[in-house]
């Protein structure tokens, strides 16, 4: 590369970043944020469809409230006054609908033919007042169980949130009364909207923090290396890819997420490797600055762009393996990024490196050579004996026996640290209703008001309610009998009609809470003790059966998709999970298949030439692509040894291992056939653990994070980092001999 090709390299990368600045700037879009599930499930599917129609019909996953607790007990003349204050300060939220708030200053009901008051229950100094207020609280069905722990020393409070709520606002504005109103009593907010914040601002502002830890440790390393100009520069030009592929994201209207939060650590960790590589041959070669960078661009062009076409490859494929709308978004942006990556580190790096040669040191400067050569070679040796072939194979089968214990759960809760607001919370909600509410939409032939079908119904929910986990359920039979019984002492059916129901209700909306308008569909509210996606899939297979046992023989939507009456649907927010992680399974075995065929199909293409005929194209490729295929199943198996789950941010670890680990087979396929042998590649080769790593060491400081999920991808990194060199470098001499493969000098 000339020194005018170079100028003319920096000044075409900056009017592109001048040209996507610009054109951002005046469309007026900006960076915005989504919920991790928000739009994730498609509609479409007939096994989703339950859990999509039961999210329209009921707002189940936008409440929002505070969680109370004393340490003595609520039932006091000041817990009770902070009460009220509380639910003012809640009615007053624009986003809460109206009339929506419940709490113990709304209860209101009947006990026997005597009407209570509706109003605020608070505002005398009556002695007995909070007596009172038990006694009422304990006669109410709802109130008793979804609002006051049995040891009557914690409460909820809480009210819908409207359609077109924003979730930073609710957030903001739920943290600020809680801090106002903190005393004697803590005050903590709750609810989905709230987690979904609290989960984005966290581990959004941690990545930021550990991402620039991440840079730092890479720059000590390099500094050991004796090429630290050479790595802040390397920084400059991977910064300017990440914010090209930001504007990206800006100009397709993709919204920042919990998973799109991993892309900018992501891209430092993917393109590390093409820059270190180049430097690396660059300082090895001889001759001018221009000599050397252009031998460095030459030899290493195929498996630089192979290498970047396999990682778009399992990247984008997370676009056609998943159904999960943020891992679509995640895969097509990091693919995106990975190609800007790649495409700076072979214009505009080598042009920066040409006009100031003191970037690229001189071979004799660099230290550690002999160090990683000589395990280099001591690991291509040992793979080329048969105690060594005995012990790697026992070594990755016992790493695959891991897959059996491999588990599937996507619980937020377990993704706060202990100390955590939304962890308190859960706490506390756990010992009043448990934080898994599963609703159960019921279509009947015949009016669900009829006495005969309040009956059914109310069969059906004790008979639910008899089931192990389940704590209660709350439902139109169970209200209707409470209010006969207060209401018509004595009578042995049920009365039909909404009257007795809304004498008993506790706040205006309780009623669209238990029937639609149109009153055709009957909701079954379930909170059970089930903290993981596989103990509320069998809880919903149980409601199924005693669905059966009681009369309600109707259509399931989850199998056939159909809405027509009569049918049985199932939804709420752990429903939802349990619907992604069924596709977060079915898109793992799908993508990891996919991928690994695709890179299969690419190195057939593009290692070695078609002269060569297809028998040698389809060992070479076989050659790249089992090597990275053990690595990712053995990661998987890692994954079940260790009790890490499958989930939306574990689940990308394969693609993000087809990003960082195809280099390994590529390079040291290429650098065999280049060199003639294994030992004469073994500097080239000992380039490949140095990245490793560096690699490794630098996503070692996400260990430290407060956040479960950056923790858990932090050590998979390393985990897929370390398993892709050992399988590169142990699978890969022994298919090059079993093969066949020739070098290419003696070829020529």
């Amino acid at each position: 590369m000339s020194r005018r090709r170079a100028s003319g390299w920096i000044k075409f990368h900056v009017v592109v970043f001048a040209a996507l600045a610009t054109f951002v700037v005046i469309s007026g879009k900006g960076m915005t944020s989504r919920s991790v599930f928000d739009g994730d499930i498609p509609k479409s599917d007939p096994r989703v469809a339950s859990y999509h129609l039961v999210k329209e019909i009921t707002p189940a996953d936008n409440w929002v409230g505070l969680v109370l607790s004393h340490p003595d007990t609520i039932y006091n003349q000041q817990t009770l006054n902070l009460v009220v204050t509380l639910t003012r300060a809640l009615e007053e939220m624009p986003e809460i609908v109206p009339g929506s708030v419940r709490s113990l200053t709304t209860v209101h009901g009947f006990v026997g033919k005597e009407a209570l008051s509706s109003e605020p229950l608070m505002g005398t100094d009556d002695a007995d007042k909070p007596e009172r207020v038990r006694g009422r609280v304990h006669t109410h069905p709802i109130a008793r169980k979804e609002m006051v722990s049995a040891d009557e020393r914690h409460l909820i409070l809480g009210g819908y949130l409207t359609p077109d709520f924003d979730q930073k606002t609710v957030a903001d504005q739920l943290r600020s009364i809680a801090r106002q109103h903190s005393g004697q009593s803590e005050v903590l907010p709750f609810g989905l909207p709230f987690i979904n914040q609290e989960l984005d601002e966290g581990i959004l502002s941690q990545a930021v923090v550990f991402t620039i830890a991440t840079l730092g440790i890479m720059l000590l390393i390099f500094w050991q290396l004796g090429m630290l100009k050479a790595g802040l520069v390397m920084f400059g030009c991977m910064v300017l890819g990440i914010v090209e592929t930001n504007l990206f994201m800006v100009m397709l209207g993709i919204p920042e997420s919990v998973v799109s939060s991993a892309i900018p650590t992501l891209l430092v960790a993917l393109g590390i490797a093409y820059f270190f590589y180049f430097t690396r041959q660059a300082a090895n070669a001889n001759g001018t600055i221009e000599e050397r960078v252009g031998l460095a661009l030459r030899v290493l062009a195929m498996p630089t762009w192979l290498s970047a076409i396999a990682t778009m490859i399992g990247f984008g494929s997370l676009a056609w393996s998943f159904q999960i709308l943020s891992l679509k978004e995640f895969g097509l942006v990091t693919a995106i990024g990975v190609g800007l990556i790649v495409w700076i580190a072979r214009t505009l790096f080598p042009a920066v490196c040409v006009l100031k040669p003191s970037l690229i040191p001189q071979a004799q400067t660099q230290s550690g050579n002999k160090h990683v050569e000589w395990i280099t070679l001591a690991i291509l040796n040992a793979s080329q004996k048969p105690l060594g072939k005995v012990l790697a194979v026992v070594f990755f089968a016992g790493l695959l026996c891991g897959i059996v214990r491999l588990d599937v759960n996507t619980n937020p809760y377990e993704f706060f640290p202990k100390d955590h607001l939304v962890t308190r919370s859960v706490r506390v909600l756990e010992t009043i209703s448990g934080t898994s509410e599963t609703i159960v939409a019921i279509h009947t032939a015949d009016s669900p008001l009829q006495a005969d079908v309040l009956t059914r119904l109310l069969r059906l929910e004790q008979e639910i309610e008899k089931l192990p986990k389940v704590q209660y359920v709350s439902g139109l039979g169970k209200l209707t009998q409470y209010a006969t019984d207060h209401l018509y002492p004595g009578s042995d059916k049920l009365p039909e009609g909404v009257g007795a129901i809304l004498e008993m209700s506790v706040a205006p909306t309780d009623l669209d809470r238990l029937i639609n308008q149109d009153r055709t569909v009957v909701y079954l509210r379930v909170w059970s003790s089930a903290k993981t996606t596989d103990e509320v899939a069998a809880l919903i297979r149980e409601i199924r059966s005693k669905l059966q046992n009681t009369g309600f023989d109707y259509n399931d939507v989850a199998v056939t998709g159909s809405t027509q009456a009569p049918f049985v649907a199932f939804g709420g927010y752990d429903a939802l999970w349990v619907a992604i992680n069924d596709y977060i399974v079915e898109g793992k075995i799908w993508n990891l298949v996919s991928s690994l065929w695709g890179i299969w199909i690419l190195a057939f293409f593009f290692v070695g030439q078609r002269r060569e005929g297809v028998w040698k194209l389809v060992r070479r490729a076989t050659v790249v692509t089992v090597p990275l295929g053990v690595a990712l199943v053995a990661t998987m198996g890692v994954m079940g040894w260790l009790n890490v789950p499958l989930d939306l941010a574990s689940c990308v670890i394969t693609a993000v291992g087809i990003g960082v680990g195809e280099d390994f087979a590529i390079h040291f396929l290429h650098h065999y056939r280049r060199h003639g042998s294994f030992a004469a590649a073994a500097r080239d080769m000992g380039d490949l653990l140095l990245y490793a790593l560096l690699t490794a060491g630098g996503f070692a400081s996400f260990a430290f994070s407060a956040f479960l999920p950056l923790r858990q991808f932090a050590w998979l990194v390393c985990v897929i980092l370390i398993l892709s060199y050992l399988a590169a470098a142990l699978c890969v001499p022994p298919l090059v001999k079993l093969f066949g493969i020739e070098p290419e000098r003696k070829m020529a």
